[in-house]
């Protein structure tokens, strides 16, 4: 899902446990709210990526660590619920 920076700041942990931050647009942001979307690492690449929730399913299953932020269908990942 590439797009161009939009006004919403979108913050994750990060493999390395430093803090990422992504500028999305507020619909993109609405997907990851709702697990629609997920945010995993780009192989080869320094930056972060926003794919569908398919896709983040395909990529736990092979990396689990490579999934970063997603409110997917058996258990949040990137967050703890109170």
């Amino acid at each position: 899902m590439r797009e161009p920076p939009g006004e919403v700041n979108f913050h994750f942990v990060k493999r390395s446990g430093k803090v990422g931050r992504l500028a999305l647009s507020p619909e993109t942001a609405k997907l990851l709210e709702s697990g629609a979307a997920a945010v995993v690492e780009d192989p080869g690449n320094p930056e972060h990526a926003v794919v569908p929730g398919e896709a983040a399913k395909r990529i736990y299953e092979v990396d689990k660590q490579a999934v970063r932020f997603w409110f997917g269908p058996e258990k949040p990942i990137g967050f703890e619920l109170d």
